[in-house]
């Protein structure tokens, strides 16, 4: 072989070499924060189709366990705290996601709800339980309604697991702004810091999770703001929970915000953001 056809195949086979190590080399994406909590809905709805038939049949078993003990002359306060305490840890460790916070937060104000309603909790303290005596009359008084607000737990369970069978745990926002026109959005967790930009109304936010969002927003040097402190629950909240098409209405000359159902022709026109 000549010294030039030997450089040649020299050449070629380290051509070779080199488009094979390209060609194997990974290749590295990035996703939007949409992509990624859709992704992330999507694995969270795989995984809670599963996991939520075993609580909701738990949770079917302590209301049964609850009967009984009453029947029996038992106290039934200890069981009734213990089944809303054991399910709702249950069912927030299941959505520990940082970006599914709105989802925790949303299972938080369930329970707490149903413990204020059955005179579980003080309402004046997320915190703070009421003396055992007194929480037992109040609960007495109330044991007409207590079947009524259990069957509300249960039903939020099994809301849950639909929305998670039919991979339905995020929504698309539309957040519009009246009079002022371009106003500027921050939304969050309720509780956090509210430091990151949405942008201007009018908008769309994807692929956003169902649940409670804190939100101020600002413009012509008016500002409409809603962030209660962490561990509370103001009625101001933006409640994703039930929408299909939400809208968050602003209102600067009332200085109110609230969840609308339904998106208007700015919304249906607005580009993906």
């Amino acid at each position: 072989m000549s010294r030039r056809r030997a450089l040649l195949s020299v050449a070629a086979v380290f051509l070779g070499m080199t488009a094979q190590a390209q060609a194997q080399r990974p290749k590295i994406t990035y996703e939007t924060d949409e992509e990624a909590r859709s992704r992330l809905a999507l694995e969270l709805a795989a995984h809670l189709t599963a996991k939520l038939p075993q609580l909701l049949g738990r949770f079917l078993s302590g209301r049964q366990e609850i009967a009984r003990a009453e029947s029996s002359g038992a106290d039934p306060v200890p069981l009734v705290r213990e089944l809303l305490d054991s399910t709702e840890a249950e069912l927030r460790a299941e959505v520990q996601a940082p970006d599914a916070a709105p989802l925790r937060d949303k299972v938080t104000a369930v329970f707490r709800e149903a413990r204020v309603a059955l005179g579980l909790l003080d309402a004046k303290s997320a915190h703070r339980r009421l003396p055992a005596g007194i929480a037992l009359a109040l609960f007495n008084q109330q044991a007409a309604d207590r079947e009524t607000i259990l069957d509300k737990v249960g039903a939020f369970l099994r809301e849950f697991l639909d929305l998670a069978q039919g991979k339905n745990l995020v929504v698309d926002l539309c957040v519009v702004g009246k009079p002022v026109k371009e106003a500027v959005l921050n939304m969050g967790s309720p509780g956090e810091l509210l430091s990151a930009s949405h942008g201007r109304t009018p908008i769309k936010l994807l692929h956003l999770f169902r649940g409670l969002y804190a939100y101020s927003i600002e413009g012509k040097g008016r500002t409409i703001k809603c962030q209660p402190q962490k561990g509370t629950f103001d009625p101001c909240l933006a409640d994703l929970w039930p929408s299909s098409k939400p809208t968050l209405d602003c209102n600067f000359d009332f200085s109110d915000c609230s969840v609308v159902e339904g998106w208007s022709k700015i919304c249906e026109k607005l580009g993906r953001r």
